[in-house]
Order: C-alpha cells, then structure tokens, then sequence
C-alpha cells in the first residue's frame, strides 16, 4: 500500500522549481493523482496558479477523492477570485475528508482572513468547522 499524502518540505530544504521538475518526470514516468498533485502544489507554493490549477485538475480526473487535492483548488480559487468555485471545491475536501491539522487548512484560513470583508466567501468559514 502507497502513502497518499504527499508533502513537500518547507522551502529553505528544497526549491519548489526542483520539486516541480521532480514530479514532472514522475508524472512521465508513471502519471497519477499523486504525481500530478504534486506538480500543482509546487505550482501553486511559487505563485504559478494557472500552471497550478491545470495540474489540480489532472490530479483530480486521476483521483477525485483526494482531499488535498479539493483543498490546494480551493485555495487556486480564492486566490483567482472565484469564491463559488472555492466553495465547491471545499466542499468535496470536506467531503473526501479533509482534515483540520493539515497545512492546508491553515493556509485557506489565512486566505479567507484576508478577504474578511468579502461577504461572496461567508459559506467557506462555516465549512471549515466541518473539519475532523
């Protein structure tokens, strides 16, 4: 059995470009949800949302019930201003299970703080309590 979480150690250990390279040619190699979510979250930590979002989505079409995947496309979202489509996306992490000591979910909670004054976010903090 394979771990399904995948992580990526904090930026002064490893450029996030390298780990993008690395799992493209994962993905090469031997393409999957993991592999491709991977991609998205070196994308998404150097500021590459589009690239991000593309990769997300490969992710997602490979594995739809990865919850960290729903999560990293929430935050895409949020930060390409399409809350609906965070909303949604959350949802699914919610649903696909989701947990509150992920990274990730601290990182959603420091996006939504700083759009507080955003009423089309006002379902996303609710969601969050949702968390096991």
């Amino acid at each position: 059995m394979y771990n399904d979480r995948l992580t990526l150690p904090p930026p002064s250990s490893c450029q996030f470009s390298q780990a993008k390279e690395m799992y493209l040619r994962a993905c090469r190699a031997s393409p999957s949800g993991l592999t491709w979510r991977g991609v998205g979250v070196a994308c998404y930590k150097m500021g590459e949302l589009g690239e991000s979002e593309t990769a997300l989505c490969e992710a997602n079409i490979l594995n739809n019930t990865d919850p960290l995947t729903w999560a990293y496309l929430t935050l895409v979202c949020l930060k390409t201003g399409r809350p609906v489509e965070a909303e949604q996306a959350l949802k699914f992490a919610v649903k696909t299970g989701l947990r509150t000591g992920e990274e990730v979910v601290e990182e959603i909670r420091q996006e939504m703080t700083s759009h507080s004054g955003d009423h089309a976010h006002q379902h996303i903090p609710h969601l969050l309590t949702q968390l096991s």
